[in-house]
């Protein structure tokens, strides 16, 4: 019995691909935390990370389930049987409605994002869209769907407010940037894209040399954003030193490091937030 639920349980956590997005709800947190923690409110916290994992959940399930006839068996449990696809597909749907009811009850605000993102999920994944194999939409849509996340969190005990919008765009700018790394290195799934590493590569550099243009732009509007901006040219100047050191062949290590330097540069702007 007990062993059963403990498979049950890894099938989901693999199924879910937890693993792979469990630092994403660090942008949860950046937005819930940002003004500081004077007004914190565990409940409210707890049922923000809820939703945040359903959101993920969600999203990375309904892409095993586009995907099961091409992923590896490692990578996924349609693929190698420990699911079937109508089963999947039905946890999927499970995890998004679940979400539903929870977000609708938390704040309309965000339920409404919810639902965006459910939407740029199956345009992502699903057919006949799957514009994960079209270049430029696949970065758009990662980058909003991740964006959302962000703005989920700043959204559970904040109004909107200018200082939102221009933190999202900083958000938008600093994923669509690791994804560029994203997509050149899983050669295999995306090997269509590899022809284009050199473009993808450029963008890569003009990203982040928009990321710091930005965060210049915020420091001109808010004074306590010189940190963010001093934070942002030094991970900026990482990513380029580590971009400048890589090998063709290595690409799976420096999506790695861009992946550690991006958990590093959001724990900074955390404290920061935290700290105002």
């Amino acid at each position: 019995m007990l062993d059963s639920l403990l498979r049950s349980l890894y099938t989901m956590m693999y199924f879910t691909r937890i693993k792979e997005w469990i630092y994403i709800v660090g942008l949860v947190l950046l937005g819930f935390f940002y003004g500081g923690i004077k007004n914190f409110n565990f409940s409210q916290f707890f049922v923000l990370l809820v939703i945040s994992f359903l959101y993920l959940s969600h999203g990375y399930s309904m892409n095993n389930c586009c995907d099961f006839k091409i992923d590896s068996k490692a990578k996924n449990p349609i693929s190698s049987g420990e699911l079937t696809f109508r089963k999947g597909l039905l946890i999927s749907h499970f995890l998004f409605l679940f979400n539903c009811l929870i977000s609708f009850l938390f704040s309309k605000v965000i339920f409404l994002l919810v639902v965006i993102g459910w939407v740029l999920s199956i345009l992502y994944s699903a057919p006949p869209f799957r514009f994960k194999y079209r270049l430029i939409p696949n970065l758009l849509l990662n980058s909003l769907g991740f964006s959302i996340l962000f703005m989920i969190g700043f959204l559970a005990n904040k109004s909107v407010v200018l200082e939102m919008w221009l933190l999202v765009v900083l958000i938008f700018l600093t994923v669509m940037s690791a994804q560029t790394i994203h997509l050149v290195s899983h050669r295999r799934e995306y090997k269509h894209f590899y022809i284009y590493r050199k473009y993808l590569i450029f963008l890569f550099c003009f990203l982040l040399s928009s990321l710091v243009t930005w965060s210049f732009v915020l420091w001109l509007f808010f004074s306590f954003t010189k940190v963010l901006f001093i934070l942002t040219l030094l991970f900026s100047l990482i990513q380029l030193h580590l971009f400048n050191t890589y090998k063709e062949t290595n690409l799976e290590k420096l999506r790695f490091k861009i992946r550690m330097a991006n958990i590093s540069y959001g724990i900074c702007l955390l404290l920061v937030f935290v700290m105002m």
